[in-house]
């Protein structure tokens, strides 16, 4: 399996040591936050007021974004790449249970590894929503709240209520079974070397305003803003390539293991009894 990433902070950025540092500290390995059930992770995101930009006193403007790519085998028919991305979206907690949690239907509770800026830290619960495009030829998943805990400061600044975010991933797909057509309309085969080959594209861009507390009003707004862009951007860059690369294995599982395709329906469907 062939993979590729490429990873975009914007905004003002910090030095070129600092944002080395940052990334190597957004990379460092993590213990998943797995205490709350998913009932307890619904109820924590249906109590949160919904906070729009709006509301926030001169809020920062922090963010970054990412592209990811994984090459697969394409194993066609009734087991092809587009039949997979297009399977109901109930299933895809079965890509990384630690880190998602079904919430019921299209709605799924992300658990985001600590992230650590200065001498703070936080730990977001994202409730997303995952969805097929009118067109059924991309996934969205688009966050729909957050909750933030964190260390003695963010909690009691009650940061949690003073910060509204923008997440969306577009995952999109491609087979080398066609080529596009000829100049009739027809469809065109690719050669018997490229047969079989598709691709898994990402494309994710996070957007976060927060209102900037004691004692981070002391900084300049430009460091401030550059310094929480790297940690951002470093964020994104790490977790898309990670949850594209178990999207490329899980769909190879998929297609070539029937019993874990049997197993994934009905765990999909135990899941929609229950709720």
């Amino acid at each position: 399996m062939m993979q590729m990433h490429v990873a975009t902070c914007y905004l003002h950025t910090p030095t070129r040591l600092q944002t080395q540092r940052l990334r190597r500290h957004a990379q460092t390995p993590r213990t998943w936050c797995c205490a709350q059930s998913a009932a307890q992770a619904d109820e924590a995101l249906r109590s949160k007021r919904h906070i729009t930009v709006e509301d926030l006193q001169d809020p920062a403007h922090i963010g970054g974004s990412a592209k990811s790519e994984v090459a697969v085998q394409d194993f066609g028919n009734d087991l092809s790449l587009e039949a997979y991305m297009q399977l109901p979206v109930e299933q895809y907690y079965e890509l990384d249970p630690a880190m998602i949690r079904p919430l019921g239907g299209k709605r799924f509770a992300l658990q985001v590894p600590r992230v650590n800026l200065f001498n703070v830290w936080v730990e977001p619960l994202v409730e997303v929503v995952v969805h097929l495009s009118n067109d059924r030829d991309a996934v969205i998943i688009e966050a729909k709240n957050c909750r933030l805990s964190g260390s003695p400061l963010i909690e009691n600044l009650h940061l949690d209520q003073r910060f509204c975010l923008s997440f969306v991933t577009t995952l999109t797909w491609s087979s080398a079974v066609t080529s596009g057509q000829d100049g009739n309309g027809a469809s065109t085969l690719q050669s018997p070397e490229q047969s079989g080959k598709g691709h898994i594209q990402g494309d994710a861009r996070l957007d976060v305003w927060s209102e900037v507390v004691q004692p981070f009003h002391l900084m300049p707004r430009f460091a401030l803003e550059g310094t929480s862009n790297a940690v951002m951007g470093a964020l994104v860059g790490n977790l898309l390539p990670r949850f594209m690369d178990r999207l490329g294995n899980d769909y190879k599982r998929w297609a070539t293991d029937p019993a874990y395709r049997e197993a994934r329906k009905s765990a999909a469907k135990h899941e929609s009894v229950a709720r």
